[in-house]
């Protein structure tokens, strides 16, 4: 059997990299789905090697039944679960995709300020963990500027009448 102090180093060890991880996905929900995942779910999990680690020095009796420690695994295991099966259906870089598909030309996407990649939606429902956004895209074809949103949960593509920031 393991002594005590080395299973709590293989712990934290393993919970370290599992955050790591977390952090990667961390980031390319923030940079994937701009603007329309609320991402700030991962802090919480970006602080578990600092909650552990405090625990297990703690010199508290640790087991399963310990509140504490079930507490922290619960959200160790839910938290990451959760971001899961909230992730939007598409990216801002997949709804270009759909936006290019729907139309029977070749298109260009001009670059955009990263703010202006999102625009609030109306009469949709607000998922779990989701802003209410959708992606909205300026495209060139053939000369011509045309301005489009797409959903991100469901992928549908609408062309809107005039530009939504009214630039001139």
């Amino acid at each position: 059997m393991m002594p005590k102090e080395s299973m709590k180093k293989y712990i934290l060890a393993g919970i370290t990299i599992l955050t790591l991880v977390e952090a990667y996905f961390y980031y390319r929900a923030l940079k994937d789905y701009i603007g329309i995942y609320q991402a700030s779910i991962f802090i919480p999990l970006l602080l578990q090697p600092i909650f552990y680690r405090k625990l297990f020095q703690s010199g508290e009796k640790l087991s399963l039944k310990s509140w504490k420690l079930s507490s922290m695994i619960m959200v160790s295991l839910l938290l990451p679960v959760l971001i899961w099966y909230t992730i939007p259906d598409y990216t801002y870089e997949e709804g270009k995709a759909l936006v290019e598909a729907s139309m029977d030309e070749s298109v260009d996407f001009p670059e955009q300020e990263f703010q202006s990649r999102t625009i609030p939606a109306m009469g949709r429902q607000k998922g779990i963990l989701h802003s209410n956004r959708i992606y909205y895209y300026t495209v060139e074809a053939d000369g011509v500027t045309s301005y489009h949103v797409v959903d991100p949960l469901t992928g549908e593509v609408q062309e809107l009448e005039e530009d939504y920031f009214r630039r001139e």
